[in-house]
């Protein structure tokens, strides 16, 4: 077998499970059921299953990865905070060409190594957007 492609299936894997641990928590949430936020996941390409969701709530948007945590081949820890929650206000930058990064004060991004406090993050996160709409 081609060891890049089970390089890449090993990754697709351990961030599909670990996304796996996410979701079950965010489910069990109740502010997911508001009707004013819309969420979305998305699926890694590999093995068509979830990896990240993105919470849609007014002009809000919130976001919760799983990146990879050990390097495929040696199985050493490369990333000891492979979950990335991030927040931003649609249209709160512009980007004149499209490839610049927009400054820390537009996005906010955190990394977790606890699956726990990564959602407690992002659940934080948008019922702070949730109740910025009711001001």
């Amino acid at each position: 077998m081609n060891k890049a492609i089970d390089a890449a299936a090993v990754v697709a894997n351990e961030k599909c499970d670990l996304f796996a641990q996410i979701d079950l928590q965010l489910r069990s949430s109740k502010i997911l059921s508001n009707s004013d936020v819309n969420i979305s996941f998305e699926e890694n390409p590999i093995i068509k299953k979830p990896e990240a969701a993105l919470a849609k709530a007014f002009d809000h948007l919130i976001s919760i990865r799983a990146q990879v945590r050990t390097n495929p081949i040696s199985g050493e820890v490369i990333n000891d905070q492979p979950i990335i929650v991030s927040a931003w206000k649609n249209d709160s930058f512009n980007l004149q060409e499209g490839c610049e990064t927009p400054s820390d004060q537009e996005v906010i991004t955190k990394a977790f190594s606890s699956v726990k406090e990564a959602v407690n993050y992002f659940l934080k996160n948008l019922k702070a957007a949730l109740s910025m709409s009711d001001n």
